[in-house]
């Protein structure tokens, strides 16, 4: 009689996480940029999870046009100041959007990996 060859794999551990932490789960693993099975040994053995993956060179070309408009805006909102030298409201309105300013391209520096 001849021998039986059993190479067959283990049969695999599955992981269903709770119903609140599904979505969670979920988007961590798509963020990571891996396999499911890949991102959960690392999460466990590496003992942090995984970094995101890169984005694409579309993406950083994105940003990166993204954060030349917000200098260009800024550069705007100085000039439009000294042409209203003096006006207080004018002052007061350019400051505010050079704030918002600030953090949008601060969000768009963290999005690209950056440190604002």
């Amino acid at each position: 009689m001849t021998e039986k060859n059993d190479k067959k794999r283990d049969p695999p551990i599955s992981y269903r996480p709770p119903a609140e932490l599904r979505a969670e789960f979920l988007e961590r693993v798509s963020e990571s940029g891996l396999p499911t099975n890949q991102y959960i040994t690392r999460c466990i053995f590496d003992g942090q999870p995984p970094r995101q993956k890169r984005g694409s060179a579309v993406d950083r070309k994105m940003l990166a046009k993204l954060l030349a408009e917000c200098a260009q805006i800024r550069d705007g909102l100085d000039r439009l100041e000294v042409i209203a030298s003096g006006n207080p409201d004018v002052s007061h309105a350019v400051e505010g959007a050079a704030r918002h300013l600030e953090e949008i391209a601060a969000a768009v520096m963290q999005a690209a990996g950056k440190k604002p």
